[in-house]
């Protein structure tokens, strides 16, 4: 295991992932909590291992929604607006 990295964390999951078990980031959750790390887990219904990466899924909604509360958190104050992802 990695922690602690002394950073924020949101781990966004969907929970029909079959490549990578939901499971696997509910561990990662607890190890990194109990080693002082701040982390959140977002588990997405209906989402699989792809729907983080593609523009449009509820999953990819929740990983640009993450960043920007990340990015709006950081020493700079808040970041510039997201703009609408191209799809091709």
């Amino acid at each position: 295991m990695l922690p602690p990295l002394g950073i924020a964390q949101r781990l966004i999951h969907g929970a029909e992932d079959v490549q990578v078990p939901l499971a696997h980031s509910r561990r990662y959750l607890e190890a990194a909590r109990a080693a002082g790390d701040a982390v959140e887990l977002e588990e997405i219904t209906g989402a699989d291992h792809f729907d983080v990466i593609t523009p449009g899924s509820v999953a990819w909604t929740a990983v640009l929604g993450a960043v920007k509360e990340l990015a709006d958190s950081g020493p700079g104050g808040p970041a510039l607006p997201l703009t609408k992802a191209k799809t091709f």
